[in-house]
């Protein structure tokens, strides 16, 4: 049986994600997403000149790994109707550290604590999206978890892929 404080931190959780979240984000249009993984750190040019049959398409819930490995993850898509002329921002979840990149320099940096940034203003509908996000299979502080961490992190930094593209 768990503590109370444990069922006040799963309900809040669940809270989160099920209620605050549509929330903050009331309309989503999916991109499409292909990655590139590499032992080593390759560069930004380096992955730019790679042939789009270099990616590999990938769907929610893929597992990625070895920690200290790094996949550059390219997102395609179109700005739909429904999001033209306001904000987009881009929501990015691999489970670890990462970065995208724009015009050839950092732009915004994600990891468990930060899942969202600003992108751009649609001026129009069908506004091209492809933006290149490089991850490294680690955490903010390293591979290391904390004993206040949730069990299930504790769990999934001890198995070969931690990485997991989440929606």
């Amino acid at each position: 049986m768990l503590p109370d404080l444990e069922y006040a931190a799963l309900r809040f959780e669940t809270f989160a994600d099920e209620v605050l979240r549509p929330l903050a984000m009331p309309a989503r249009h999916p991109l499409t997403v292909s990655v590139a993984s590499f032992e080593g750190r390759p560069s930004l040019a380096e992955v730019q000149a790679l042939p789009d049959d270099a990616f590999t398409p990938v769907e929610i819930g893929w597992r990625w790994g070895p920690v200290w490995s790094t996949t550059w993850f390219r997102l395609r898509g179109e700005v739909p109707a429904s999001l033209a002329g306001g904000r987009v921002d881009l929501r990015f979840d691999s489970g670890t550290e990462a970065l995208a990149w724009r015009d050839g320099a950092p732009w915004h940096g994600f990891d468990f604590n930060r899942d969202r940034g600003p992108w751009f203003d649609a001026d129009e509908q069908g506004t091209a999206v492809d933006i290149l996000v490089e991850a490294a299979c680690n955490m903010p502080l390293g591979i290391s978890t904390f004993w206040w961490d949730h069990p299930e992190l504790h769990a999934r930094w001890k198995e070969a892929k931690p990485g997991r593209l989440a929606a």
